[in-house]
């Protein structure tokens, strides 16, 4: 996300910091100077440390609702996955707008030895998913942005605070519109790429 397309409070925390791309931040992991699988995602061309702390739960470890709603995503692969496509969880995706983001669920297309060399690229027409308590407004609101500029046609976060979805569609000038909320008794549509979609109950996804 170029600084200035960030908000005006984003533009203040991050208009001294030094913006790296995607061949960057890849080339610093592959150095070790952050090591591999630190709790940490390049977003907007700045390396975050990711939020994963919830009250109760040691600090940069998942919190014990959020391991939950990650066990439920990784239940979905066997709806999901084809000798062409897999579920991913909790890995990173690179977008090519500054952003490797490490969502909880994203959808990728093409076998996992496609990608021995590279990371997966962006599947406009797939759905990426984020499981937020803690982290729910800068899930809401940059990850929403990245995910839009990127050309996500559905971003789904998962809100634990108040056990319900978000659905994030179809984009509009990098912009999404409000989300449609949906509660456990109702069903959501997950886009799979290639015009395919898997209509599951909310409830599959929610704690």
């Amino acid at each position: 996300m170029p600084l200035a397309e960030a908000d005006p409070a984003e533009a203040i925390r991050l208009r001294d910091l030094l913006q790296i791309s995607c061949a960057q931040y890849a080339a610093i992991i592959q150095s070790g100077i952050i090591p591999d699988g630190a709790s940490c995602e390049l977003l907007g061309g700045v390396i975050i440390t990711k939020d994963r702390s919830t009250p109760g739960d040691p600090l940069m470890g998942h919190g014990r609702r959020h391991r939950l709603a990650v066990r439920k995503l990784i239940a979905l692969a066997a709806r999901i996955d084809t000798p062409h496509r897999h579920l991913q969880v909790q890995l990173p995706i690179e977008l090519g707008t500054g952003s490797t983001p490490e969502p909880d669920a994203a959808v990728i297309l093409g076998r996992d030895l496609d990608f021995a060399d590279r990371l997966p690229g962006p599947e406009p027409d797939a759905f990426v998913i984020e499981v937020a308590e803690s982290s729910l407004d800068p899930d809401r609101r940059t990850k929403s942005r990245i995910y839009a500029r990127a050309g996500r046609c559905q971003y789904i976060l998962v809100n634990l605070a108040q056990n319900h979805l978000e659905v994030f569609s179809n984009p509009v000038a990098g912009q999404y519109l409000p989300p449609t909320v949906l509660l456990a008794s109702d069903f959501v549509a997950l886009c799979l790429g290639s015009a395919e979609s898997l209509t599951v109950p909310a409830a599959d996804l929610l704690i």
